[in-house]
């Protein structure tokens, strides 16, 4: 199953419309509108790393299995587990340059 099947899946299974999922990753910092999340579950549009991790959260979206953007970011990530009240302990991972 490609990411977009993956996230569209989901953002289905938390029964979330693109516009509320938008809305929920605007509410942690990504400047995500409708067609943001419409491009992504076409495969038109690629996932960072931070967004990946929010949608972990969101949705439960397995960003750790997917191939998502390479750009990691221990900060960003802490502020969106933060921002959003982890639901679980989580591990967070090295950053390596």
């Amino acid at each position: 199953m490609s990411i977009s099947e993956q996230i569209r899946s989901a953002r289905e299974a938390a029964r979330l419309s693109k516009t509320e999922l938008a809305s929920q990753m605007c509410e942690l910092g990504f400047a995500w509108t409708y067609l943001q999340v419409n491009r992504l579950e076409k495969g038109e549009r690629a996932l960072q790393w931070e967004e990946g991790k929010a949608l972990q959260a969101l949705i439960q979206f397995d960003s750790d299995h997917a191939d998502v953007g390479v750009r990691r970011d221990a900060k960003a990530y802490r502020d969106i587990l933060r921002v959003i009240g982890a639901r679980e302990a989580v591990e967070i991972p090295a950053v390596t340059s």
